[in-house]
This record gives structure tokens, sequence and C-alpha cells, in this order.
């Protein structure tokens, strides 16, 4: 037996439906952990007599078998509401959706949860916090130590000064064709590290940080080289989900190149979101796409109306891209005077690089509080950062989660409105003795005083609403006065935050300063989550 510190930095699981965990360990060595401590499960509710009839069941279809692994009858809160529940143990995630469907007639709660998610929650894990795992080493080799046994948080530090790597890419043409990938070739890509700046490109250029190679098939192939070389614990980039990963992937395809980049040899991953988004996934090195994250999350507090490199650079580290016409880029490659495209290039590629770490502390805070692998992180949207910080705080609380609403709860949602903020429009006119009023933390601070949540709404007593007007009849509502689930962890993050402004004043500190930033927006968003359309929580 072997313990070894590491930092937990990428999550996946395998066939087995054991956890794999990719970190760094505390010497700088790239770490891969097997752990099949947590098995899948969820719970049924008002049938507690059909315990027995559930641990039978066993189903074959298409040659695989899924089967109940164990049930136990358990207390729990639904809506904080005492309730007993079965908690129905399965061997792998798959199986959750067929066992669910043959119980009949009883309630099935947190069929949803996503197992990674249930592992971190199940064993107090943060991502990106130091941790211990105790096992066997079953392999050391150049991909790092492969070890099986059970982990355990540590401490409350995050990986320092990880290793970034952040690339840019060029590409001959318009950008106006359908079918481009088919036709235009990648001319140039760029990288930036710590002490590491470089173009690789196909045509003979004098720049110091060049490196010369035969075709587009050769860049493609020293750019797969150039990870695998640097081992960065993060690659990142600007819109590289959207443009660059997904554009050398088409063009690896159309010349038969293996995009071999995870850390177990696994190929490059791009695929198309329900939302239309593209994500590009490297198993074992998180992908940090920082135009995701800056325009879902941190858009709201920066002045700008536009998110491109150019704009936010400027906003966020005071740098701007340098003056180039992409529209001439064709000409510019065909004769041979690339110094200034280089140039543009590798800027591309520092900007990225700075903003990654400008905003580190910020996606570290935000993992860490809501219990999210960093790269679901930047990613993500308002709605499923209070999700999980929820999913994570109800194991504090023994709260049984609700599952997601289905589409025709959605679609019947999303035709109910309700009227939004009162703006009063100020006079235009010259004012003295102006006295200026701020309510500290609004909308949580509403939650919290007086206990906002569905599961404490009632039509008789307790704190009383304004009076509503709804479908043409006045109306209260009432909430009960036991604080209930939501309310309580609303009220932790507003008292964490005002103890964090405090330090604050005292010193000043990039981590504190994430961690105010997480806790207000995870606070902030709360209120919007209770009417969003898909929420857990709707009312």
């Amino acid at each position: 037996m072997t313990k070894m510190e590491f930092y937990p930095l990428d999550f996946d699981y395998d066939n087995k439906g054991d956890i794999l965990i990719y970190g760094k360990t505390t010497n700088n060595e790239r770490i891969v952990v097997r752990d099949d401590s947590v098995k899948p499960y969820f719970y049924v509710l008002d049938g507690n007599e059909k315990a027995e009839e559930i641990s039978n069941i066993r189903i074959k279809e298409d040659d695989k078998i899924y089967k109940v692994v164990n049930t136990e009858i358990v207390k729990k809160k639904f809506y904080d509401k005492e309730v007993k529940a079965i908690k129905v143990y399965v061997s792998h995630p798959r199986d959750i959706k067929h066992i669910k469907e043959r119980i009949k007639g009883s309630e099935k709660i947190e069929t949803d949860i996503k197992f990674i998610k249930r592992y971190l929650t199940d064993n107090s894990i943060d991502p990106l916090v130091l941790s211990e795992v105790e096992g066997e080493i079953i392999e050391d080799v150049d991909e790092g130590i492969l070890v099986k046994g059970k982990v355990k948080q540590k401490d409350s530090e995050f990986l320092k000064n990880p290793k970034i790597l952040a690339f840019d890419i060029e590409v001959y043409g318009d950008f106006s064709g359908h079918q481009k990938h088919k036709q235009d070739p990648i001319i140039m890509i760029s990288f930036r590290g710590e002490d590491f700046n470089k173009v690789i490109t196909w045509k003979n250029v004098k720049n110091k940080n060049a490196e010369i190679v035969k075709n587009e098939e050769e860049l493609i192939e020293r750019f797969a080289e150039i990870i695998k070389e640097y081992k960065p614990d993060y690659i990142t980039g600007y819109f590289t989900d959207g443009f660059d990963f997904p554009y050398i992937k088409l063009r690896a395809d159309e010349l038969g190149i293996r995009l071999d980049l995870g850390i177990d040899k696994s190929l490059l991953i791009v695929k198309k979101e329900r939302s239309g988004f593209s994500s590009a996934k490297i198993k074992g090195i998180p992908h940090l796409d920082m135009y995701r994250f800056i325009s879902r999350i941190m858009g709201g507090g920066l002045r700008i109306d536009t998110f491109n490199l150019n704009t936010v650079a400027e906003e966020i580290i005071g740098e701007k891209k340098l003056d180039f016409n992409l529209d001439e880029i064709s000409e510019v490659w065909d004769s041979g005077d690339l110094n200034e495209l280089v140039e543009y290039n590798l800027r591309d590629s520092d900007l990225a690089y700075r903003l990654c770490k400008k905003l580190l502390p910020n996606l570290n805070e935000i993992s860490k509080l809501v219990g999210m692998p960093i790269y679901d992180v930047c990613r993500t949207t308002y709605g499923s950062l209070v999700e999980n910080y929820l999913i994570k705080k109800a194991r504090d609380f023994n709260e049984i989660i609700p599952n997601r609403p289905k589409y025709d709860a959605i679609m019947e949602r999303r035709n109910e409105t309700y009227e939004g903020a009162f703006v009063m429009e100020p006079k235009p006119g010259f004012y003295n003795k102006v006295v200026f009023f701020d309510f500290k933390s609004l909308y949580p601070s509403l939650i919290v005083t007086k206990n906002i949540s569905p599961s404490s709404l009632n039509n008789k007593k307790g704190n009383k609403s304004p009076e509503m007007e709804i479908k043409g009849k006045k109306k209260y509502y009432y909430f009960d006065t036991k604080e209930a689930f939501i309310p309580s962890v609303v009220k932790e993050l507003v008292l964490k935050r005002n103890e964090i402004k405090k330090r604050l004043k005292e010193q000043k500190d990039s981590s504190l300063e994430g961690r105010s930033y997480a806790l207000k927006t995870v606070a902030n968003a709360i209120y919007g989550y209770l009417g969003f359309f898909g929420s857990r929580y709707h009312s």
C-alpha cells in the first residue's frame, strides 16, 4: 500500500464504472487514480414495500445485463419534508435508465445526477484541491503513475503555478465557405507557455520564435508533439471550442492524422452540444476556452458590448491584439512576407495565455465552491452553477434533489410569464442634497429574510409577500418561518462573502478576490434560478 498526495484536475469513468482521476502529484508528476469506492444510485419514493421486488430486478437487452446491486431504506428530506426512500444501487451509470423504467407507480428521484458529480459529492472531494490516494501502484510509465485506491481530500490548497499552454491557429482563405476545411489549410499555429513562445509554419520566415516544417501535415503532427512534450496541466485559447480545435480536427481527418492527445493516448474529442456550441476535450488535460467562460459567466460584470479577443483583452488585462487585416491573409501567405502574420499569431496566443493566468483564481474558486471540474466550469451557465452547488450542499442537509423537468413541463413553464423588476426612470435636471442608498446583496438577502423557497411557499401564514396581481386578481404569498434548505445555503454564501470582503480590505489577494467573486456569482444567481424554466427548484 502507498499514499500519494495529488491535485485532481480532470475526471472520467470507464466501462466497469470505476472513476478515473487525472492529476498532478506534489512532486510534479502526472498521476491517474482509479477509484471504485462509489456505486451509482438513485432513490424511489412512496414504495418502501417494493424494496425486495426492486432488489431482484435483472434486465437482459442486446447482450447486456442491467441489474440492481443492492437496496436500502433510508430516512431523507425531500423539499424539506421527512421521507423514507429506497436507495437503489446499480453497477454502472448507464444501468439507471433501464432499471428506473422497470419500476412502476413510484417516484424515482436523482436519476439524472452525473456520476462524476455523485462521486465528488459523496466523497467530499473538491476538484483541483489537494487530495490523497491510498492504494496500490499498478503502473509507473511515461504517461504517469497509475494508482488504484481510495481518494480523500487532504487540504484546501490549489495547485501552485500550473503549466498552462495557450495556442492559436491561422487558416488560409476567407470564412465564407461551408466546406472551408475541405480546401483551406492551416498555415500557422502559435504557442505560449511559461518561458515558451513558438510559432510553427510551413513557409520560410525570419523570426526567432519560428519553427519551419515541410507542409500542413507536418504542422499538425508537430502541434500534437508539442502538447505531448510540454505536458501542460491546462491547454487554453480564445474561441478554441468554436474554431481552433474543431478546424484542426477536421483538417487532421482530411489528412489521415491521429490526434492522440489524451494522457492515455486517446483521441481529441470534438462534439456538438445541444446549445449548438462545439466543445473540445482532451482526456486528462482540461481545455479552458476563455471565450466560453468570459462570455457566459463574467460578461455581465464587464463594461463591454462584444466578446472578441481584442475588446476582452483590453478590458481585463489592458492589452490589445496587433493590427492585421485577416481579409488579406491569403495574399500575405502567397507573397511569402510572413513576419507581420507571425507576430499577430504569437500575440493572440499570448493574450489567451495571460487571460487564463489572470482568471484562473476565479475558475479555481468556482470549481471548488460548486464542486464542478474546471473543464465544465469553463462551459457552464448560471443555472448549472446553482444546480451543482445545491447538489453539493444537499448532502449536508440530508436532502434529496428533485429531477430536472421533462420536455412537457419545460414547455408549460416557458408559456408562463411574471413581472420583472420595477425600474424608475430618473427625471433629468439639477438636484442638491442627493442621498445614495444601496441594498446589500439585494436578492440573496430577500431569499434569506423572507425564507423564500418552493418548499416553504404556502397560502396561509408566515412571511408575507407584497401584494401581487396574478391574472387580474390581487394576491399575497406566504413563506413558512422555519428556515428551509435553499435560504439556509444562500445565508451561508452571504455570510462567507461578508467575511472575505473584510479580509480583502486588509490585504489584496487574487485567491480571496476569486473566492469573493465565486460566492457573489452563485448567491446572485439563485433568485433567477427559481424562475428558470429548466430549474429543478422552479417556482
